[in-house]
């Protein structure tokens, strides 16, 4: 679930056009890289668009610029040529397209002039914080002429016989309640107001957690026994690791590989015995105490803290291996119950309240 970048970064596919050929400058990028598109088109074409899919199916225009910046993911980029009325000999009368002047975002058009019948493409781009509303095109006579959404932020339409004149409006994004500099704000899986916003802002910041897309944290997903010691992994500075494996369930060149080793080598993490230490598992509410508990123990903080869980009606079902690191986290005030009387030790905790008690931990603690 946590994004993984290769040492060579994502590729770059740039699918073979027709009437014409394009190629991007690198065959591979890091993310947060630019890169540029190079578009050649056959005699008597030009240039339609330019579009760049991520691997989870998100599209962006590029027509523009001709250039991007690279997301965390493989990117396919497409690019299309049309006609361009040319080619020396009597071409149709063209008539003139006119744009009336935008508010908050600009307009682009593949032709400014364009003879009956032929397809011009309007590329909107809106300011920061906007969108593309309403794409009109209206013709000589005032009656407005039909025109296709692309799909991929752009608009066509068939010219007509005479002038048209172009009218795009820009809205204002609704930001969902969240501040303009809100590390979260791209995230549109949970309302702003939620009780765990502060802490994934934090985890975000702090580069202890990402997101699972670039708009989606799944913050009631469970977390794994693997994504948490690569935090831990990740809390310490990567440090270098020579330890031996002794799990047989986890492979060498995993994302987690030497987390696991190096939480394992400082007595954090022990396994479950038998080789295993069930990377991809759902860590459990007591699981997660235990690890965060030993981990504080290893970097020599104060770990005399104990709470009296008595109070709740499922501490009988803790394991006698978590007791200490239960109430230790208790008390420390890192894990409290989901409701009043039960804390709900064997339940798997979510990457809500992963962030929710990392923060605590960074805050109070560590």
């Amino acid at each position: 679930k946590e994004v993984v970048i290769p040492a060579t970064g994502f590729n770059i596919i740039v699918s073979e056009p027709r009437n014409g050929s394009a190629a991007a400058d690198k065959e591979t990028a890091q993310p947060g890289e630019e890169v540029t598109i190079t578009v050649t088109p056959d005699q008597g074409y030009q240039l339609s668009s330019i579009t760049y899919t991520t691997a989870s199916g998100e599209s962006t225009d590029i027509t523009r610029d001709k250039s991007f910046i690279m997301p965390a993911s493989d990117v396919t980029v497409d690019v299309a040529f049309m006609k361009s009325g040319g080619g020396g000999g009597v071409t149709p009368a063209e008539n003139k397209i006119t744009v009336e002047d935008p508010v908050n975002g600009s307009v682009d058009l593949s032709k400014d002039k364009a003879a009956k019948g032929d397809v011009v493409v309007i590329t909107p781009t809106p300011d920061e914080g906007y969108e593309t509303g309403d794409v009109t095109v209206t013709g000589k006579d005032g009656k407005e002429i039909p025109v296709q959404d692309n799909g991929d932020g752009t608009y066509s339409f068939t010219m007509p016989d005479g002038p048209v004149s172009v009218d795009v409006t820009f809205n204002e994004v609704d930001d969902g309640g969240y501040e303009p500099d809100c590390p979260s704000k791209n995230f549109k899986d949970f309302d702003p107001n939620a009780w765990y916003h502060e802490s994934v802002d934090y985890v975000v910041v702090k580069g202890l957690m990402n997101g699972i897309a670039a708009d989606k944290f799944a913050p009631n997903d469970t977390t794994t026994r693997a994504m948490l010691v690569t935090i831990l992994y990740r809390l310490e500075g990567k440090p270098a690791v020579s330890a031996e494996n002794p799990f047989d369930d986890v492979a060498d060149g995993q994302w987690y590989t030497d987390a696991v080793l190096w939480a394992n080598a400082n007595g954090i993490v022990n396994g479950y015995g038998n080789g295993k230490f069930g990377p991809m598992d759902d860590i459990t509410r007591e699981q997660f105490a235990t690890i965060i508990y030993r981990y504080a123990n290893y970097k020599g903080y104060d770990t005399s803290k104990a709470a009296d869980l008595s109070g709740y009606e499922d501490a009988s079902s803790i394991g006698s291996w978590a007791q200490d690191a239960m109430k230790w986290a208790n008390a420390e005030g890192l894990i409290t119950g989901r409701t009043a009387t039960t804390l709900v030790p064997t339940g798997d905790a979510t990457r809500a309240e992963a962030a929710a008690i990392l923060m605590r931990f960074c805050e109070t603690i560590g």
